[in-house]
């Protein structure tokens, strides 16, 4: 049962950036001599607030998750502690967290996702963000509260699987060196 909510968005504000513009410029045209105006990017800098996703393509999941997966995987040593999941128009990073044990400590009985739903706890198995899901504005137009539903109608009709394409190792075959992407750091 995966939940998708919104977005964290945080506002860093009075930050010196360079960013492009768009400006009209007065050029002449080299083969027929005659005077134009044409649209040009130039760099400028200036102070200006800036919106950011700090977990952009991040979700969490629970234990069992994390088990069934490992379990999927062949993996018998261990369950990895991250996930890179991907379906049609899903994927990012999902995180082992204890969910249901963080939501009842805080007395939370309901999570609501970004269509306004109210899911239980205790059937919850991930909560990812919209920015997991690519498609998120097109099935919220397309099918309203229903969107998620619909989604994974959709899936179940093509016959899609959640995949995995990563996973976190265990510590004893952990490099001191390894490339990462993003989402890790």
């Amino acid at each position: 049962n995966i939940v998708i909510i919104d977005e964290y968005t945080k506002v860093i504000p009075d930050q010196m950036i360079k960013y492009a513009v768009e400006e009209k410029t007065d050029i002449i045209d080299k083969e027929t001599g005659e005077a134009k105006k044409v649209n040009v990017r130039k760099i400028q800098e200036g102070v200006h607030d800036i919106q950011i996703s700090p977990f952009d393509g991040f979700g969490v999941h629970t234990r069992a998750f994390g088990l069934e997966m490992a379990n999927t995987l062949g993996i018998e040593e261990y369950v990895p502690a991250s996930l890179q999941v991907r379906m049609p128009f899903l994927k990012g990073l999902s995180v082992e967290f204890p969910i249901k044990e963080w939501c009842a400590e805080n007395r939370i009985k309901h999570i609501f996702d970004v269509f306004g739903n109210a899911h239980k706890v205790e059937d919850i198995d991930c909560i990812w963000n919209i920015s997991m899901w690519k498609a998120y504005k097109l099935y919220k137009e397309r099918y309203g509260k229903q969107g998620w539903n619909a989604y994974l109608d959709t899936v179940e009709k093509y016959n899609y699987k959640l995949g995995i394409s990563k996973y976190s190792h265990h510590m004893n075959n952990l490099n001191l060196k390894a490339r990462m992407n993003f989402q890790y750091l």
